[in-house]
């Protein structure tokens, strides 16, 4: 698409890639809402462009996540039996490798600190939005 506008396009992806990238991190687990987690939005730009592999949590559990963002969350619900399942999917992606966790929704980085979990945490707000700064700044 950039092409045909001829103006540039800061894909969140490609934020979350360089950033994966720093720590030379291959394999990342993703969480999110359901078509963040299961279309090729991130996943497909990650793969194809930074050879990192993305993984999400088991099919039994699509749903819950894909809950807990869009009727908590984004409804400014900050609960503690979210947060307490998020870490809990971010343990289990740890166990199949994943070497990081994308935040893949903006409220998600609101429930959870840097500190809740032993692995990097990728904000892909917080790293598009600097991505765009970085932009206008150059």
């Amino acid at each position: 698409m950039q092409p045909k506008i001829g103006i540039p396009i800061l894909h969140i992806a490609e934020a979350t890639g360089n950033e994966a990238k720093r720590p030379e991190l291959k394999k990342l687990g993703l969480l999110g809402n359901k078509p963040t987690m299961t279309k090729g939005f991130i996943p497909k730009i990650l793969q194809e462009h930074y050879q990192i592999e993305t993984i999400i949590p088991e099919a039994h559990c699509l749903m819950q996540t894909h809950n807990f963002v869009s009727k908590e969350l984004t409804q400014g619900i900050f609960s503690h039996k979210a947060k307490k399942f998020f870490i809990n999917q971010m343990e289990l992606l740890q166990k199949r490798g994943a070497e990081g966790i994308i935040l893949g929704c903006t409220e998600l980085p609101i429930l959870m600190d840097i500190n809740d979990f032993n692995l990097p945490l990728l904000s892909t707000t917080d790293l598009h939005v600097q991505m765009a700064v970085d932009f206008i700044l150059k």
